[in-house]
């Protein structure tokens, strides 16, 4: 089984320091990560196709096992929702065939909305070009159930498996095809958790898997570690990097409180100047002539004198 382990995207600054080196232009991300993972699945696609002309960069960017998932753009799943997007599907798989050897799947992924309906289902399937790699994304649990699957089957079209949030719950593993297409969400993975996934994949019988980690700081490195346990070898410690990520961020120093030796003076008042200078020594002269009032008693309780009681 050929593994095709990596992100949701790779061009993200956090990742600096992390990932990638730390001084490396953004221009060389690319490159850097296709020496490390073997595929990568772009999403920014969902919301524009990409120019053809980057997409013939990232081809010649890449190594040529390297393999670029492409995810389909909104007005074909979110807009028209599956509903007479023959030519949408003809033009996005037209921008995708400028990769060349590189295109991985497309993938569909639908709202959470959309429910099960199988006349679309079948008419949306009876328009993707033949022989070519199509992973769906269900997100209304009323699609997962085998007429569904033995549609997708028809066509080798992936159902997509993986991780949803905690929150939310994940979609079924089921074969439909003859590859696998997971997609893990998941903010953090344990060894564990990781490890849980790769005996998971061994048990199926796909000739290869596209699995894609979130694009968080750590999602590849997370990809790395599957990729490590699926290829046979030991997967790299990430015990510390995953504690440094979780803990609380130290305090700005704005937000820090100050020292009383480090405290603030406050601004000294100048001393008026000219005719102010004049009228503030007239006032002061006059208020030193003003009759001296007497202090207020200040009364309590105690040595108040009682009120005589009021006649009924």
């Amino acid at each position: 089984m050929k593994i095709f382990a990596g992100t949701s995207g790779f061009s993200f600054a956090a990742w600096k320091g992390r990932f990638y080196p730390a001084g490396l232009p953004d221009a060389q991300m690319l490159g850097f990560y296709s020496e490390r993972l073997p595929s990568v699945e772009i999403n920014n696609s969902f919301y524009q196709l990409p120019k053809p002309e980057t997409m013939a960069g990232w081809r010649d960017g890449a190594p040529e096992s390297f393999l670029f998932a492409v995810k389909a753009t909104r007005r074909i799943t979110h807009q028209k929702k599956l509903v007479d997007v023959g030519a949408d599907v003809a033009h996005l798989f037209s921008v995708v065939d400028v990769l060349g050897e590189k295109r991985g799947p497309v993938l569909f992924q639908l709202p959470p909305f959309l429910k099960k309906d199988s006349g679309v289902l079948d008419a949306f399937l009876a328009v993707l070009p033949e022989g070519r790699r199509v992973a769906l994304e269900f997100r209304h649990p009323s699609w997962f159930v085998d007429e569904v699957y033995a549609a997708l089957a028809t066509r080798n079209v992936a159902l997509v498996g993986g991780d949803l949030d905690e929150s939310e719950k994940s979609p079924p593993l089921v074969a439909t095809a003859d590859f696998g297409y997971l997609r893990l969400r998941r903010m953090d993975y344990d060894p564990a958790s990781i490890g849980e996934w790769s005996v998971r994949v061994r048990a199926q019988s796909w000739h290869s898997v596209h699995a894609y980690f979130k694009h968080e700081v750590l999602g590849p490195m997370f990809a790395e570690a599957l990729l490590s346990l699926l290829s046979g070898r030991e997967m790299a410690d990430l015990s510390l990097i995953r504690a440094s990520i979780a803990a609380p961020k130290p305090k700005s120093a704005r937000s820090a409180a100050v020292s009383p030796s480090k405290a603030r003076e406050p601004p000294a008042t100048k001393p008026p100047s000219g005719k102010l200078a004049k009228t503030s020594q007239t006032v002061a002269a006059s208020l030193s002539k003003a009759p001296t009032r007497p202090a207020i008693k200040s009364v309590t309780p105690s040595s108040r004198t009682p009120s005589k009681p009021r006649k009924p």
